[in-house]
């Protein structure tokens, strides 16, 4: 993962501002020949924009990562049971966690301290726990159990298009293995993780209950589509209030 992180930072760093430049720089030509001008503004143009975007790069792989922005919404729904008035989610997603490797473990750590300071109700994880495969976790099994096990507050989560095994190689077999492992892996961290699958959540004095209810990742174009929003609701009532995690926004 590291070498591929380094491969497209130097490719934004060497390679894209060149293209950029070049491009500019041909367009500033041919307007030279249709006007008749010898000034190219295209190559001021172009290493205007080579400069910006190098600095636009080292900024994504450098500070980018390092910031974070939590948003307080607060949402009026119609039909929500009155013992759940009140009720804080913390909804995060895409966390692709081996991207936080060596010198950026510290903004993982700091991410699930905010998670855990917000004192949330319920914490909804959206998908895209990993990158490739489940051995980029194991590392962190100590850090991401701190959202539930160690707050026991419950984890809710779905799967993403990484957390599937189309980006690996192998056998089916193989893959198959593999998407077993990260389902375990977020169980052996406390999450519950709905795949296709719903649960009822009770207010505290068990009088009221809303539905979570997951549904696999539902792809679109080259990315298969694993959702199944029967089965997903399979004897949820026409009166029950749903929450619906779902990784990919079309969905909606």
């Amino acid at each position: 993962m590291r070498l591929l992180v380094g491969y497209f930072m130097l490719l934004g760093i060497f390679v894209f501002p060149k293209i950029i430049f070049s491009v500019c720089s041909f367009l500033g030509w041919r307007h030279c020949v249709y006007h008749k001008t010898h000034n190219n503004w295209g190559n001021f143009i172009g290493i205007f924009l080579s400069v910006v975007s190098v600095i636009m790069v080292v900024y994504g792989f450098t500070i980018g990562p390092r910031k974070v922005e939590v948003v307080n919404v607060e949402i009026p729904i119609k039909g929500l049971p009155q013992n759940f008035n009140g009720l804080r989610i913390v909804l995060f997603s895409d966390a692709h966690i081996n991207s936080f490797h060596n010198i950026m473990e510290d903004c993982l750590i700091r991410d699930i301290d905010i998670i855990n300071t917000l004192k949330p109700d319920i914490i909804c994880f959206a998908g895209d726990l990993q990158n490739i495969q489940p051995s980029e976790l194991y590392r962190y099994k100590n850090i991401l159990s701190r959202i539930a096990i160690n707050t026991n507050v419950p984890v809710y989560s779905v799967l993403g298009n990484h957390d599937y095994s189309m980006y690996q190689s192998g056998t089916p077999q193989t893959k198959a293995a593999n998407e077993r492992k990260l389902q375990e892996y977020e169980k052996s961290i406390g999450w519950q993780l709905l795949n296709n699958q719903h649960t009822a959540y009770y207010s505290a004095n068990r009088k009221d209950s809303i539905i979570i209810a997951g549904e696999g990742n539902c792809g679109t174009g080259r990315f298969p589509d694993w959702s199944n929003i029967k089965k997903t609701m399979r004897g949820v009532k026409k009166n029950d209030f749903v929450i619906l995690l779902q990784h990919d926004p079309m969905t909606w």
